[in-house]
């Protein structure tokens, strides 16, 4: 027995729209990949200029930097995971107007931390560097 159109059209629209976030979200990430490395080499000719002896290398080895973003980028799943997990107990006891002013807290954060990360970069105040 086949679906009535209507729910295999809403199905289809469903599929397609969140294998296309899926792709968004690795697109976008993506893209900073050259300024988060420029962004680690500094970091690590940094310290190679603050420890003691200055006999570290400041060219990082040519494979690591491919883990490292691999491990960047795969760190962002683990949090969609919690909150497919979570999102539902908070609805049920908050409602899902608060709910959703809660969860937008994260994003407020990580935009502040990036805007101040920015700046602090921009005026070669770069603290944890």
């Amino acid at each position: 027995m086949l679906p009535h159109k209507r729910l295999l059209t809403i199905a289809a629209f469903v599929s397609f729209a969140a294998n296309w976030q899926f792709g968004y979200q690795i697109t976008y990430i993506n893209t900073a990949s050259k300024t988060f490395n420029e962004i680690a080499n500094y970091a690590k000719f940094k310290d190679c200029l603050n420890s003691p002896n200055h006999t570290c290398t400041t060219k990082p080895a040519p494979g690591s930097w491919s883990s490292e973003w691999s491990a960047i980028v795969s760190s962002f799943y683990p949090g969609t995971f919690l909150g497919f997990i979570l999102v539902p107990f908070l609805v049920k006891k908050v409602g899902v107007k608060t709910s959703l002013l809660i969860s937008t807290f994260p994003a407020i954060v990580g935009s502040i931390v990036q805007l101040l990360g920015r700046s602090a970069a921009q005026m070669g105040m770069l603290i944890f560097v």
